[in-house]
């Protein structure tokens, strides 16, 4: 039981970082593929990726509980980096480095 809370946490971080790429990379053909002044309303077609960041927040709480239990602290490092990770991509517009 010491590891699977870090191992949930990784995966459920990992299941939110591939939404949150997948998701741009839907945004950046979208862009590449219209002209004008459609393209200043591609982002708000994929709004809901926001939401993606709930993965990266369970993640990161089940983390912090791991902590709380003293459980291995290497596994709990990487479930913390990645869902930190997570909650940062929601946020930045990766889909303009895609183009």
């Amino acid at each position: 039981m010491k590891m699977r809370i870090s191992i949930l946490s990784i995966i459920i971080s990992l299941i939110g970082l591939l939404l949150i790429i997948k998701v741009n990379y839907k945004i950046s053909m979208d862009f590449n593929s219209i002209d004008g002044k459609t393209q200043a309303y591609v982002g708000l077609k994929y709004l809901y990726k926001i939401y993606y960041i709930f993965f990266g927040i369970i993640g990161l709480i089940l983390s912090l509980i791991n902590i709380l239990k003293r459980e291995q602290k290497k596994t709990t490092v990487i479930a913390i980096i990645i869902s930190i990770i997570t909650i940062i991509l929601s946020y930045i517009d990766l889909w303009k480095l895609m183009i």
